[in-house]
Order: C-alpha cells, then sequence, then structure tokens
C-alpha cells in the first residue's frame, strides 16, 4: 500500500480505490475523468466532483439514474449494551 502511495502518477492512465475491493473493475476510471473538477448541490451544500462524473457513476454502478430500492452495500452499526449482538440478530431475523 505504501509503494503504491509512493509512486509518482503524473502519467497514469487509470485511478482507482485503495480499499479492500481496490482490484474491483467497477472502481478503476480513466485518469482523464478527474482532470477537472465541478461543483455540484448536495442535499444543504455543495460537494467537489470529478467533471466527468456521469461516466465514473457509469462505471461504478451501471445505471445509476434508475433508482433501485434496498439495493445499498452500506453498513449497518448496532450500539445495544443491554443485548448481546447473537440475541439481538435472532431477534430482528437475521440468520448467524
Amino acid at each position: 500500500y505504501l509503494k503504491a502511495c509512493a509512486w509518482d502518477l503524473e502519467d497514469a492512465r487509470e485511478v482507482g480505490i485503495t480499499s479492500d475491493r481496490c482490484h474491483a473493475p467497477n472502481l478503476i476510471w480513466d485518469a482523464e475523468w478527474f482532470e477537472r473538477g465541478v461543483e455540484l448541490p448536495f442535499e444543504n451544500s455543495s460537494v467537489n466532483c470529478p467533471a466527468e462524473f456521469e461516466k465514473v457513476l457509469e462505471r461504478e454502478y451501471g445505471d445509476w439514474r434508475t433508482p433501485v430500492r434496498g439495493a445499498s452495500d452500506h453498513e449497518m452499526f448496532v450500539v445495544d449494551l443491554k443485548t448481546p449482538w447473537k440475541e439481538y440478530m435472532r431477534k430482528h431475523g437475521t440468520k448467524l
């Protein structure tokens, strides 16, 4: 990881995410997509995004314009100091 972070990436043709899923083809993008930025509205503020954000979203999610109910990859954390974890999971219908 440290070697990868130390590379001179000025001539890199592709960029990606450094995480446990870094080798997933949908998380590797053309570097030129990130050469220019654009500020986009998000909720009550704005965020800096690559000018080619639509290409990035299409590579990562495919048809990102069509909402999909219940398809989130986000994880959920539960904090319940009075119930053991396995008991909590059983009570809420999650198989262990």
